[in-house]
């Protein structure tokens, strides 16, 4: 009996730890933080999703063409390495606004030359995600996969659990963990839930550890230091407590760094690899920034790491 139970515990916390990861390469815009309590009127997601369709971010081809940041907008360029200093991907994204909501695009591209385009849908007031869409496209801008989500109260199934208001895809951005705080100090906490499957839903525990002068290609900067881990008791109700200990030990937390100070850039990331879902541990940097129609700021580029991320991609 040993055997098969070790199997299947190896399978639930592969598709755990699968389900948890968080796609976070994105950046803060200059923004106050929300408050704590959700929107009595949340996004009107039939109007969003008509634009979002005009600007080519519904899963057509070539979208990654058709999506341009408006002239005066922060864009902000990270590029993911693994610790044998692979360069793993390269993603421009940015922040605008969208009938009082927030609208986070990420445009990012592989070496093996196919590109992604992702958006997500953030309420301008209170706390979660309203709309998500996610499709990969080959070189040729063919399309290779897609996802979309609605947070809708039509997502409970039979069976399925009670989904908080205030939820997220199983992907989201960088950006969307300071929003779980109210503040970025040493000590503030908070909780981002995360539908991971048709029945259930994970507790990401957010929490600002310290501020350390941390230095990234695109300068250097006060950041703070905010951790990120998955509840899996909140995934896994029934399980007896010993098996969740266990399973609690392969779910490691990821660790994220944010400028301090408005506009409260995402700077960096560190995500340790699983042996059970693969992929390896990987380090996310902020490379650059600037705004849209007046060039990259000199100050804010180091050209040689840059410019290796660049031909990598390609």
């Amino acid at each position: 009996m040993i055997r098969p139970l070790t199997l299947l515990l190896g399978l639930a916390i592969s598709a755990l730890l699968a389900s948890v990861a968080v796609t976070a390469r994105g950046a803060l815009e200059a923004t106050h933080f929300p408050p704590l309590v959700q929107a009595d009127n949340p996004p009107n997601t039939d109007a969003a999703e008509r634009l979002l369709s005009q600007r080519g971010l519904m899963g057509q081809p070539r979208a990654s063409t058709r999506a341009i940041p408006p002239r005066g907008t922060e864009v902000y360029e990270t590029v993911e390495t693994s610790t044998a200093g692979e360069v793993m991907s390269h993603t421009k994204s940015w922040s605008e606004p969208l009938d009082g909501d927030r609208l986070w695009i990420e445009l990012t591209d592989f070496p093996s030359r196919q590109y992604q385009v992702s958006f997500w849908l953030l309420a301008g007031k209170g706390r979660g995600c309203a709309l998500f869409g996610r499709t990969m496209f080959s070189h040729g801008g063919r399309r290779l996969q897609s996802q979309f989500w609605r947070n809708d109260r039509a997502l409970k199934i039979t069976g399925a659990a009670d989904f908080p208001s205030d939820l997220y895809p199983s992907a989201l951005p960088a950006s969307a963990l300071p929003r779980a705080l109210d503040s970025l100090h040493a000590g503030a906490q908070g909780t981002l839930n995360q539908q991971i499957t048709p029945y259930g839903y994970v507790n990401q525990k957010v929490s600002v550890e310290k501020t350390v002068r941390l230095k990234v290609p695109a300068g250097e900067f006060s950041a703070c230091q905010i951790n990120s881990q998955a509840d899996v008791g909140r995934l896994l109700p029934n399980w007896p407590h010993m098996l969740l200990r266990l399973v609690s030990a392969f779910i490691t937390a990821t660790t994220y760094y944010f400028q301090c100070d408005p506009p409260y850039r995402f700077l960096k990331k560190q995500q340790q690899g699983s042996p059970l879902v693969g992929g390896p541990e990987a380090t996310t940097e902020l490379v650059r920034y600037y705004v849209e129609g007046s060039g990259p700021r000199a100050s804010a580029i180091r050209g040689t790491r840059m410019a290796a991320a660049r031909r990598a991609v390609r």
